[in-house]
């Protein structure tokens, strides 16, 4: 939550001169604690929504998985804990608000304004003062709520993440896709390059044939694994379109081995390329 509540304006502005003192109307000072009352209130639903948007996220995620003590759920739950300390805080906060604006409306009950040289106006700014003093209080349990939730994103983005399902499938697809191509072209390359080679080439050459014969055998291997993955990848996301996947899920594990078999195909690649160069 990075909105504030709006500064509650000072009371000596809405100050007005009557002859040797100063009056201020009932129905502006009013008026003024209203709109701070409404924010407050405001900004309250505000911040329980943005936590209970987080929760969810993160039951969506436990309720599937059998051991909700895994890393970095506890740790989750720990930012949960702090801004619901926050929110109580505030709500807290809120009823001594009300406490106040119930004495502000017992000393202006049927005036229209109070003055300086009058007793009740000592009383009237301890109201201000206290109005005052409890929004300053709230903007700092709002702080404190802001570090709980930035602090709860760091967590989530490092272990968590969204899925779109389709994008997933024309990933990998076109992965396949272009690794048959790939397979493909250095196959004719390397053909070529054997059938020009004579019975007097070196066996280091022949060596390296038989290196690259490897590396081709084993990226067969994981297109074969990729091809398994996607298959269970469809099993187990159904008809979903998207969806948040965590530690403990298997459709986390399918995408960190996707991430993980890519990586290899581009070692692969590299070490292919590096060795027909020395053909």
């Amino acid at each position: 939550m990075n909105k504030l509540l709006k500064i509650l304006p000072q009371l000596m502005m809405v100050l007005l001169i009557s002859g040797c003192s100063f009056y201020v109307e009932t129905a502006k000072v009013r008026g003024m604690y209203d709109d701070a009352q409404d924010d407050v209130s405001e900004k309250i639903e505000e911040i329980k929504e943005d936590r209970n948007q987080r929760n969810n996220m993160i039951q969506s995620i436990i309720s599937q998985i059998p051991n909700s003590k895994i890393t970095p759920y506890p740790e989750l739950n720990d930012k949960l804990a702090e801004m619901d300390k926050s929110i109580d805080d505030l709500e807290k906060a809120q009823v001594r608000m009300l406490s106040l604006r119930k004495r502000f409306d017992k000393l202006t009950e049927g005036k229209k304004r109070f003055e300086s040289d009058q007793p009740e106006w000592s009383r009237h700014k301890r109201v201000e003062d206290g109005y005052k003093k409890i929004m300053n209080g709230m903007r700092s349990i709002m702080n404190n709520y802001s570090r709980s939730a930035e602090s709860f994103d760091y967590i989530a983005e490092k272990y968590l993440r969204k899925v779109d399902v389709e994008d997933v499938r024309s990933d990998i697809n076109e992965f396949l896709s272009d690794f048959d191509n790939e397979i493909k072209a250095f196959q004719s390359e390397l053909d070529k390059r054997r059938s020009n080679s004579s019975d007097s080439d070196n066996t280091s050459r022949e060596s390296t044939f038989q290196e690259i014969d490897q590396i081709i055998e084993k990226m067969k291997n994981k297109r074969e694994i990729l091809e398994s993955i996607l298959n269970t990848f469809n099993l187990e996301v159904g008809d979903e379109k998207e969806f948040m996947t965590g530690p403990g899920l298997k459709t986390y594990t399918i995408t960190n081995d996707l991430v993980a078999i890519s990586d290899e195909f581009s070692s692969y690649i590299n070490q292919l390329e590096k060795l027909t160069k020395e053909l």
